[in-house]
């Protein structure tokens, strides 16, 4: 029969788990943290960058001479307007219109007039101005009939055809014909002149009547 073990006896042998049981925990002030060594990072200086140097200050152009009315004296007076549109030349392929002097001209050949050529339409009109500055030069006179001219609507179409002439090819232009007039038939001759700002596209036609 199975024996009854006392309780003292029990009491007395150790206590044996009957499950196995977790360590426990170890405590955080026993444990050793293992750091690694710091890498050590390799430095360059870097470049140093020089500091923009301040702008130049900038100096405004000086503005252009104005451009004179007149032209300069001229070395003598001239002895026919093909000779003065030649002078006034100075060494470029065309006088300008602004270099005219309307004081000589009105003096020396009064029965002239100034074609304008429009730059989109390049057709010729007549310069009403340059033909009233020409009236004051002469005290409102009509210089025109006072040198035998009779501006009849034939002659104005011969001096617009051979402006066109003059402001198509570049070149002075003269021609010589006989017209129609009250007192009879009259000869003429009818000089073209051409002028030019830029020196290349003709802005301005001089044109002069007399009697050939």
């Amino acid at each position: 029969m199975p024996q009854i073990q006392d309780s003292a006896d029990a009491a007395r042998e150790p206590h044996m788990p009957t499950k196995a049981e977790p360590a426990p925990a170890a405590s955080l002030l026993s444990m050793k943290i293992q750091r690694s060594a710091p890498t050590p990072v390799e430095w360059e200086p870097a470049e140093l960058v020089a500091a923009p140097e301040p702008p130049e200050p900038v100096i405004a152009p000086e503005p252009p001479p104005p451009l004179s009315p007149r032209p300069q004296a001229l070395p003598q007076r001239p002895t026919d307007i093909t000779a003065y549109w030649r002078q006034l030349k100075n060494g470029r392929p065309f006088p300008k219109w602004s270099d005219l002097d309307s004081k000589l001209i009105a003096e020396s050949w009064p029965n002239s007039m100034l074609l304008s050529c429009g730059a989109e339409t390049q057709r010729l009109t007549l310069d009403s101005l340059f033909t009233q500055a020409l009236r004051v030069e002469n005290n409102g006179a009509d210089a025109n009939r006072a040198e035998g001219v009779d501006f009849t609507p034939m002659l104005t179409e011969w001096v617009l055809s051979l402006g066109r002439e003059a402001q198509r090819l570049g070149k002075p232009m003269q021609d010589t014909d006989a017209l129609p007039s009250v007192s009879g038939e009259v000869s003429y001759r009818v000089t073209a002149l051409p002028l030019s700002d830029d020196q290349q596209r003709i802005d301005h036609v001089l044109c002069h009547v007399d009697r050939a």
